[in-house]
C-alpha cells in the first residue's frame, strides 16, 4: 500500500476522524493541532489506493514526529467502518518499511479493558514490542489530564536508557514538557 502525506483540504476530514477515535485527553484542541503541519518534523499520512479515501471523510491515517534517533507514532486511526478489515496492519507494514527506523508509540495498558488488550494485542501482531517501563502522557493543555499509558516500540524492546531518552525527546518535542 502506498501512503501519501495528508492535503490541506483533507484537513477536516482528518480532525473528524481524530476526534472520533481518541478522547479529549489524548489530542490536542483544533487549532493547535492544525498549527502542528507547520512543523518539519510532524507528518501525516494516509492511503493512496482509490476506494480507501472519500470526498467527505478518510478511512484511516497515521501522524507521526520524526526525530534524529526513532519515530514516533503519536496517533492512528482507522475508520470504524473499515476496522477489522486488515486496513490497520497494511498501512503500519507500509509505515514500517517507509519509515525503515525504530519507532515508539504510545497505547492504553491491556489490563484497562477489553479495547485496549485488543489494540495492545493488534501492536504486537504488527511487530511491536510492549515495554514495561512506567509511562505517562503528559496533558496536552492546562484543562486536560495527564495519561497512564504503555510505551511500544519496533522492531525490538529497549532498555531503560533508551526509554529515558525516548521519551525525554517525545516530551520537549511533541507535548513541550521539559523533563
Amino acid at each position: 500500500m502506498e501512503l501519501r502525506e495528508l492535503k490541506k483540504n483533507e484537513i477536516q476530514a482528518y480532525t473528524r476522524l481524530l476526534k472520533d477515535s481518541f478522547p479529549p485527553d489524548e489530542r490536542r484542541e483544533d487549532a493547535e493541532q492544525r498549527r502542528l503541519f507547520e512543523r518539519s518534523a510532524f507528518h501525516t499520512l494516509v492511503p493512496e489506493k482509490p476506494g480507501v479515501e472519500y470526498n467527505d471523510w478518510l478511512s484511516a491515517f497515521v501522524s507521526y514526529w520524526e526525530f534524529e534517533e526513532f519515530c514516533y507514532l503519536e496517533h492512528f486511526a482507522v475508520s470504524p467502518r473499515l476496522r477489522g478489515q486488515g486496513l490497520g496492519q497494511t498501512i503500519l507494514a507500509a509505515l514500517i518499511e517507509r519509515l525503515n527506523q525504530p519507532l515508539a508509540l504510545e497505547a492504553e495498558p491491556p489490563g484497562t479493558g477489553k479495547i485496549a488488550a485488543r489494540r495492545v494485542a493488534f501492536y504486537e501482531r504488527s511487530g511491536f514490542i510492549l515495554n514495561h517501563w512506567d509511562y505517562i502522557q503528559p496533558a496536552y493543555s492546562a484543562d486536560k489530564s495527564p495519561v497512564p499509558l504503555v510505551f511500544m516500540t519496533c522492531p525490538s524492546a529497549i532498555d531503560i536508557g533508551t526509554f529515558r531518552r525516548y521519551r525525554d525527546v517525545i516530551y520537549r518535542e511533541a507535548y513541550g514538557v521539559i523533563c
